[in-house]
């Protein structure tokens, strides 16, 4: 009877019940930080679109906008699934990435040229007048001129003033 050596593989390490490569590992470090930061980066997105849409719109309106906007988001994951399914993913994940980045580069630069245009006034180039500093009105006679605040015997601060008989 012969016995044959069986090969050893790679060394293993051990993430849960999961048996990784030494190679696997890296790529397991490097896109567990992309996750991380794609997620903070989203976290953070959503937090100020939010805090955006209170301050302009209010409560009133949010349960229809988290409605909506579960809406959209249940009609763009199917239509992407189906693309998907149906064509190469790496492809698609490829085009949508690229997408994503024209839309979100369009929008930096509108937003850019809109905050622009408002800082340099209308179209014509006018900035808006700026709104004159109303006069101070004058001190009625009803308010004594001479309050000076002072202890008085009881060791309390008071008013003396013209119009005070104490």
């Amino acid at each position: 009877m012969t016995v044959t050596a069986v090969p050893q593989r790679a060394s293993r390490a051990r993430f849960g019940r999961v048996a990784l490569r030494a190679d696997e590992r890296a790529l397991l470090a490097s896109a567990g930080g992309v996750f991380a930061l794609a997620s903070a980066g989203a976290a953070m997105a959503a937090s100020a679109a939010d805090g955006m849409f209170l301050a302009q719109v209010g409560a009133a309106h949010l349960g229809e906008a988290v409605a909506a906007s579960s809406a959209l988001l249940a009609g763009v994951l199917a239509v992407i699934g189906a693309l998907v399914d149906r064509l190469d993913r790496r492809r698609v994940l490829v085009a949508l990435a690229a997408g994503s980045a024209a839309v979100v580069g369009a929008l930096a630069a509108a937003a850019l040229a809109v905050g622009a245009f408002a800082a340099c006034g209308d179209a014509a180039g006018r900035l808006p007048p700026i709104p004159p500093i109303p006069p101070i009105p004058p001190i009625p006679e009803s308010i004594p001129r001479t309050c000076v605040p002072t202890p008085d015997e009881t060791g309390l601060w008071r008013t003396n003033s013209v119009n005070d008989s104490t």
